[in-house]
Formats: C-alpha cells, sequence, structure tokens
C-alpha cells in the first residue's frame, strides 16, 4: 500500500487534476434533479431520461474526441492537451451555470465532453512515468481521484444547493480553474520531443480507434472486457439519484452522501487494493477477483428494495461493488504493457472512447427501463431492476475474460516480444 507513496511527481499531479476534474462534475450531481425539474416543469423524480439524455450527449461527444485527444497527447504532449481541456471545462461550466433552457443546458454539456480529454491524457502520463512494476499501483492511484472528487464533490454540492441550484456549477468552475493552474504551474512534460509521433486523422476519430483494436486481434477480448465492465458500472451515475428517491425515499441531502460514501469507498479499494492486487494475483487475476465481487454486490442492491429493513446493508454493498472498479486499472495497465511510450496516448484514447462509448448505451438503457419499472408500474415498483441488469453484464465480462481473454493475451504475448519499458520520469 504504502509503495503509492514512492511513485513519481508526475503521477501525483495527473491524481490531483484529475480529481479537480471529477470534483468538479460530482458537484452539480445532487442538484442535477432539481435543476432539471425548474427547467421543464416536470417532477424532480421524473427528470431521469433528461438525466439519462445529458450523460448521453457527454459520454458521446468523447466518443466523437477520445481518439483524437489521445492522438494530439501524443503528437504535441500531454501538458498543452491538458490545459486546452481544463480551461474550456471551466468556461463550459460557467456556461451551464447561466443556462436558462434545456438547451442551454445541453450545449454547455455537449462542449464539455468534447473537452473531456484529462481522463485519457492523465493515464497517459501515467505510462509514460512509470514502469511495468509501478504501472498497476499508479493507474490504480489515478483512477482512485475518480472516487476522491465524487466523494468531496457531491457533499459539497448538496451543501452549496442551500443556495440555489447554479450555485454549484459556479463552484464546479473554480475547482476546473484550480487544476487548470496546477497544470500551468507545477506539471512537467513527460513526453519528450523524441518520443513523439505524426499525428494521424486516420487514427483520430472513433472509427480509426476500433479499426486500431481489430489490428491486434489477440487482445480484442481484453478491449470487449473493458467496455463491458464500463457498461455495468456506469448504472451508478445513471440513475443512482432516482434509484433511492424512489427505494428509499432520500432527499438531495442523503444522495449527496450517499454519493460522498460511494466516492470514498472506490478512492480507498482503487487507491490502496490496485497495487496490492495486482503483486499478489497479476493484473489479469485482478481484474478477475474483483469483477467477481462487484458482480455478486450489484446482485444484493437489485434485491434491496424487495426488503427495505435491511436497507442498511446499503453501505457494505457500495463498498462490494466500488472494489469492482479496481478492475479498470487492472486492465489498462495489462494493456499498456502492450504498447511503446509513443502510443501511450492513443491507446488510453481509445480505452477513454469505450468508457465513453459504455456511458452512451448504459445512461439510455438504464434509465429508460427505471421509469419502466417504476413510474410504469406504480403499484409495484420494480427500482432495482437496473441493478440485476448490470450484474448481468458482469457476469458476461467474468465470462470472456475467463474463456476469451486469456487465451488472446498468450496468443499476442507470443507472437509479440514483450515492449522494453521507458526509464520514469521524475
Amino acid at each position: 500500500m504504502f509503495a503509492i507513496f514512492r511513485l513519481p511527481l508526475p503521477v501525483w499531479i495527473a491524481f490531483f487534476v484529475v480529481a479537480l476534474d471529477m470534483l468538479g462534475i460530482g458537484l452539480i450531481w445532487p442538484v442535477l434533479p432539481q435543476l432539471l425539474a425548474e427547467l421543464t416543469g416536470e417532477a424532480a423524480e421524473a427528470t431521469a431520461r433528461w438525466s439519462g439524455a445529458l450523460m448521453v450527449a457527454y459520454a458521446g461527444m468523447q466518443f466523437a474526441f477520445g481518439a483524437f485527444m489521445g492522438n494530439l497527447s501524443d503528437r504535441f504532449g500531454r501538458r498543452l492537451i491538458l490545459l486546452v481541456a481544463l480551461a474550456s471545462l471551466a468556461l463550459n461550466y460557467l456556461l451551464m451555470a447561466s443556462a436558462a433552457s434545456l438547451l442551454a443546458l445541453f450545449v454547455g454539456r455537449l462542449a464539455s465532453g468534447a473537452a473531456g480529454a484529462t481522463m485519457s491524457v492523465a493515464y497517459a502520463v501515467v505510462a509514460d512515468a512509470t514502469n511495468e512494476r509501478q504501472r498497476a499501483a499508479a493507474m490504480g492511484l489515478t483512477s482512485a481521484a475518480f472516487g476522491l472528487g465524487f466523494s468531496l464533490g457531491p457533499a459539497l454540492g448538496g451543501l452549496l444547493s442551500l443556495w440555489g441550484t447554479r450555485a454549484p456549477f459556479y463552484a464546479a468552475a473554480l475547482v476546473v480553474s484550480l487544476g487548470f493552474l496546477m497544470t500551468l504551474l507545477v506539471f512537467r512534460e513527460t513526453l519528450p520531443q523524441d518520443r513523439r509521433r505524426a499525428f494521424s486523422w486516420r487514427r483520430s476519430n472513433p472509427l480509426g480507434a476500433l479499426r486500431k483494436i481489430l489490428e491486434h486481434p489477440a487482445l480484442a477480448g481484453v478491449f470487449a472486457v473493458f467496455f463491458l465492465m464500463n457498461v455495468a458500472g456506469q448504472v451508478y451515475p445513471s440513475v443512482w439519484n432516482y434509484y433511492v428517491l424512489v427505494a428509499f425515499d432520500w432527499g438531495p441531502a442523503m444522495i449527496g452522501a450517499s454519493l460522498t460514501f460511494v466516492g470514498i469507498a472506490s478512492a480507498m479499494s482503487q487507491g490502496a487494493l490496485s497495487g496490492l492486487l495486482s503483486a499478489r494475483f497479476g493484473d489479469y487475476g485482478s481484474a478477475l477477483l474483483t469483477m467477481t465481487i462487484s458482480g455478486l454486490a450489484m446482485l444484493g442492491l437489485g434485491a434491496l428494495p424487495l426488503a427495505p429493513a435491511l436497507v442498511v446493508l446499503i453501505w457494505p454493498l457500495i463498498v462490494a461493488t466500488t472494489i469492482g472498479g479496481v478492475a479498470q486499472p487492472a486492465l489498462q495497465s495489462l494493456l499498456s504493457k502492450t504498447r511503446d511510450a509513443s502510443e501511450q496516448g492513443e491507446l488510453q484514447g481509445i480505452l477513454a472512447s469505450l468508457v465513453a462509448l459504455s456511458s452512451i448505451i448504459t445512461p439510455v438503457v438504464a434509465t429508460q427501463l427505471f421509469q419502466a419499472a417504476t413510474i410504469g408500474r406504480p403499484e409495484a415498483p420494480l427500482p432495482g431492476l437496473v441493478f440485476f441488469l448490470s450484474a448481468a453484464v458482469e457476469v458476461l465480462a467474468v465470462a470472456l475474460l475467463v474463456f476469451g481473454a486469456s487465451r488472446g493475451l498468450k496468443r499476442h504475448r507470443s507472437l509479440n516480444p514483450p515492449i522494453p519499458p521507458a526509464p520514469p520520469r521524475a
């Protein structure tokens, strides 16, 4: 666990940049149902489809621009792309804070999605700055920044909602601006000129990213597992607000507290367990174990509304589902070891596009299923049905990892000699 404190400085800079970025996203989450109710005139619990549409808009732009931004960072370096992305995000939060219509809110969300390059570039920074022994722990630390941002963001957003539904958006602009200043003043470039490569439009679009995956058919199963794992995990941001509202009658303050707990559990799991589990079981074994635990916990969350007296079990079930998040840095670490330094931005851009694609599919399916299982069944609502679906997808990912991806990894290693690791950069 203490090995994370010996990671290179650029990894910690990437961690704090991502944490501030996710803090900005988490700030607005508790007030989103109320803001959508203001703009649409509907009841807050009936706005799940608009919340899902906003997520799809954001994720759609990330899907379109993920590989593009990753390839740009391979050409121009990580620092410049981070600065442009963070500045754009801060401006877009200000736009959404002043939104007087649903259309304006969507425009801001689309622009934020296009600028959302901080994640893929931050992971490329980690790959630049670490060796293979450090990689899983460093990826886990950066992933933990997601949990840290979400743990603080919703709690602060719930408090700021006392000053109105717009206050969290102004606060989000402020914290992302802090990330911009940190990158500008502290961050040193991790991709030197001699490791950069020419920019290619052919490789910098979603179809080009898909072709890149298919160039390595032996690894396609690993990419598919990564995608399915994220499809399952996206159920949390898709319907959690509405799930606890309908199942347990929680308000904004309790929703913010629960999201804070999710974030803390996620940060602790990914920050503390990623390196330990990968060292003990390897990247593959770590992913297999944690996805299995998460799938079982999703089943528990789905069943919990059927026995509301057991609501206290929601907290250990949340912890168990967040352990599944360890699979993401494990798979990222595994895949990063198959690429050299000049391709790390592209690889992380491809993975970011897969995350974004899952963020398009799951909100559409989960919010529609949730409304059909609750508002469509007022006599016998089933708010936990979406978690049963998530558990089924997780089981599919585990089966694919065991029966498909593992064989593909062995075949890839037999056909490709190991890539010499780049020396860590301080």
